[in-house]
């Protein structure tokens, strides 16, 4: 029994074994530049598609930390009427972290809140990584792509306001290299 896909398969073999015994030939040549038309128009629509897939797939990951830290913020209230200030930023902090998402707080007084020290580590990932994208982001920072030591992050920083009162730095970083590659 036949598969019906062997056939246009068997005529396209014979078009080119019957080409490429007549080097000179129309055929060969029209057959040549129509194989290369068509590698280099799937090629472009593979590149655009694998483009903006990661574009796509960066921006969702962009949005997802903007969302985070508004949650962040208003977890901070939520615990500040149950809790002590500084049990209200840990708990915000250890609820909303995990095993992909990095959230550090730095306060006034340089020091710096994480949310894997506050309880068992979550994260597989060097707390030098984080203190580093610490440094590289500016106290506005949008979200960004940062590749670190082999890794792909997502990460920004902004101001931490929690009814007017500034408590710090909100620091997020996302590693993203599974999505990536």
């Amino acid at each position: 029994m036949r598969l019906p896909t062997a056939r246009p398969i068997q005529r396209l073999s014979t078009t080119i074994t019957t080409a490429l015994s007549q080097p000179r030939s129309l055929q060969l040549t029209l057959t040549l530049r129509l194989v290369a038309l068509i590698t280099v128009g799937l090629s472009a629509v593979t590149l655009w598609a694998c483009w903006k897939t990661q574009d796509i797939l960066i921006a969702s990951h962009k949005q997802s930390l903007e969302q985070t830290a508004k949650r962040v913020e208003e977890d901070i209230k939520l615990y500040r009427e149950m809790l002590p200030f500084p049990e209200s930023m840990k708990k915000a902090l250890k609820n909303r972290s995990s095993d992909r998402l990095w959230i550090g707080i730095k306060r006034a007084d340089q020091s710096l809140l994480i949310a894997d020290l506050l309880a068992e580590p979550k994260m597989k990932w060097d707390l030098s990584i984080f203190e580093r994208l610490v440094q590289d982001l500016s106290h506005k920072g949008l979200p960004r792509v940062h590749h670190l030591q082999g890794r792909d992050f997502v990460a920004c920083a902004g101001p931490l306001t929690v009814n007017r009162t500034p408590l710090g730095t909100l620091y997020l970083a996302q590693d993203i290299t599974e999505d990536q590659t």
